[in-house]
């Protein structure tokens, strides 16, 4: 995802990969998504809901982020030679939510790994977790 707006003009992320805005109600602390717009991100209804100024600016990081950021690539991903990136805070407990849901999308289950003891099987009643 990508910030929109900062400081105290901060409103909320575009998901690039839903292709979707995501507006925080900030009342309750990020808790909830106060709206989400689905659609082309120069639709007027993008425009209504960020106004004139913050809208100009997305379409512009928008546009900037096609040319010089890399596409989804969840293959890439799996690899790890692509790292996706997401904006939020946890003291706020802004994005924590879609942060979730996105890594539960993306990431594969645990599998088995080698150490100097062996093979280390994840559903094996000894283990314990990866770090």
């Amino acid at each position: 995802n990508w910030p929109i707006g900062s400081g105290k003009e901060f409103k909320g992320v575009f998901n690039r990969h839903k292709n979707q805005v995501e507006v925080f109600d900030d009342g309750n602390h990020g808790q909830a998504i106060a709206n989400c717009i689905t659609g082309d991100p120069s639709d007027e209804k993008f425009n209504t809901l960020l106004g004139d100024d913050l809208h100009e600016k997305l379409l512009e990081d928008i546009e900037l982020l096609d040319i010089a950021g890399d596409n989804f690539d969840l293959d890439g991903i799996l690899k790890g030679e692509l790292t996706p990136v997401f904006f939020g805070s946890a003291l706020t407990n802004f994005g924590v939510e879609p942060f979730l849901e996105s890594f539960l999308e993306i990431t594969a289950p645990p599998s088995p790994r080698s150490s100097n003891l062996g093979d280390i099987d994840p559903i094996s009643s000894n283990f314990s977790g990866f770090i």
